[in-house]
């Protein structure tokens, strides 16, 4: 199960291709919190989110992720 978690994070990561710590990091936030998310502020709260709401912000306005990436 880790070897396949490890490679989805690693494709996800190859995938952003602006910003792409703060998709990550937000994407890291999503999928260890317990609680429902309700806005993408309250991620930043939490501590897998290292960065202020300036960062994710800024992620959010000029982050790009590739959908056509493949895996290879």
């Amino acid at each position: 199960m880790f070897a396949e978690v490890s490679h989805f994070r690693g494709e996800f990561y190859e995938c952003a291709t602006a910003r792409r710590d703060e998709p990550f990091e937000l994407w890291d936030a999503v999928a260890r919190t317990e609680r429902a998310v309700k806005s993408a502020m309250n991620l930043t709260l939490l501590p897998e989110h290292r960065r202020g709401h300036g960062a994710m912000y800024d992620g959010l306005d000029h982050g790009r992720i590739d959908i056509g990436h493949s895996a290879s």
